[in-house]
Formats: C-alpha cells, structure tokens, sequence
C-alpha cells in the first residue's frame, strides 16, 4: 500500500512535464521565411510605395524646346525641297504632256488633210484619168475596126496574091483585138476603181483620221489627270511645310514666354 502511493505520484509528475513541453512548443514564434515569394498582405509597406516607370509619351513631351526645334527645322528643309521636287514633276509633266499632245494632233491634222485632199481632188482626177484611158481605148478599137475594113475593101478590088492578102488582113484583125481587149481592161479598172479601190482608200483615212482623234482625246484625257496627280502631290508637300513651320513658330512662342 505505501508503495503504490510513490508510484501514483511519478506518474503525475511525468504528464505535467509533458503538458509543459508541448505548451512550449506552441507558443514558439516561427522563424522567418527564407523563400522568395512573399504574400501581398505582409509586404512591407515601403515596398508597396515603390516609384513607377515615367511614361514615355510625357518623357517625349518634355524633351529640350532647342533639341525638338532643331528636329522641327531639320524636317522643314526636306519638306520644302520636297516641294521644290513636286514644282519640278508638275512643270515637266505639263511640258512633256503638251509635247505629246502637240505631236499628235499634229498627225491627226495631217490625216485629216490628207482625207481631204483624197477626196476632193485625188479621187476624182483618178476617176477622170480612168475615163480618159477608157475613152483612148475605144477609139482605139474604132481606129482598128476601119482599119480593118479598108484593108479588106482595098485588098477586094485589087488582084493581089493570096498569101500576101491574109498577112495583112490577119495583121489587121490582130490590132484589132488587141484593141478590143485593152478596151475591156479599160472598162473593167474603171469600175474597179469607181466600186473598190476609191471607197476603200477613203475609209482606210477615215479610220486613221479616226484613230488620230481618239489618241489624242486619250492623250488629253491622261493629261488632266497626271497633271492632277502633281497637282496634289504638290498642295501635300506645301501643307507638310505650312505645318513644320507652324509648330516651329509655336516653340518659338512658347520660348518667348
């Protein structure tokens, strides 16, 4: 009995010391964080006060007034060359359309002359030569028929040999169908030129004429609008230097202040 007693009271001593030892442990701070992420809530609040990147538009706007003016200025010379290039393509567009304009209507003149004269004077004589040959031929064949008639009235009443009788008349009857045939020929060109040849020489005039006029409407037409193009090539560079030179006269401004 009095042993048990002893016993009870180490056992009661060992849970204390246990109770003791893991309060301890509880209550125990923990040891800082070595890792490299730390959460948003226990960031120092000097982290979170950090400054910004600038912004580069502002930085831009901010840039030296002598640095930008001298950029401005820079940009002001080659704008006005560039308007002095654009004066230039305007004046030889003008000079090189003129000339081409020039030259064809030039041609189309000559076309057109000559259609005139075609008609009115060459076609015409040509008809008249035609007729004239054709005239010549049938007196030709006329000469040749009396001819012939008189060889054989004169060969009829004198006594001449037979072989010397038939040389002359056959010499005359040849003459006389070559006569003939060359009047065919006559009668056939002048129709041919009449029907053919004269109308088809016209219209191949009249389409040249034809041609000519509508070269140079397109001609015209490409003028007004290449002239148009540097026309505005040209108002684009002006206004590039009105406006270069406006922002120029504003820093300017600005500098007086």
């Amino acid at each position: 009995m009095n042993r048990c007693i002893p016993l009870i009271g180490l056992s009661v001593l060992l849970l204390a010391a246990g109770c003791v030892s893991v309060s301890s442990k509880t209550t125990q701070k923990p040891r800082p964080h070595s890792g490299p992420a730390v959460s948003a809530e226990r960031r120092p609040a000097a982290d979170l006060d950090e400054p910004k990147p600038k912004d580069a538009t502002k930085e831009a706007g901010k840039e030296d007034p002598k640095r930008k003016r001298a950029l401005l200025a820079r940009q002001l010379a080659i704008a006005a060359e560039k308007v002095k290039k654009a004066r230039l393509a305007l004046a030889h567009q003008q000079a090189e359309d003129q000339d081409k304009i020039a030259r064809k209507s030039t041609e189309r003149e000559l076309v057109e002359t000559k259609l005139r004269d075609f008609e009115g004077h060459n076609a015409p004589q040509r008809i008249e030569e035609a007729r004239l040959e054709l005239r010549r031929a049938e007196d030709s064949v006329k000469d040749a028929e009396e001819e012939l008639a008189q060889l054989e009235m004169m060969y009829a009443e004198e006594d001449l040999a037979d072989k010397t009788r038939e040389i002359v008349l056959e010499r005359g009857r040849r003459r006389l169908e070559r006569a003939r045939r060359d009047l065919d020929l006559k009668r056939t060109a002048l129709a041919n030129l009449e029907e053919h040849d004269l109308p088809r020489e016209a219209a191949e005039l009249r389409a040249q004429a034809a041609d000519k006029a509508s070269e140079l409407e397109g001609l015209q037409r490409a003028s007004e609008t290449n002239l148009l193009d540097k026309q505005i090539a040209l108002m684009e560079a002006e206004a590039e230097v009105t406006r270069l030179q406006a922002e120029i006269d504003e820093l300017d401004e600005e500098g007086g202040e």
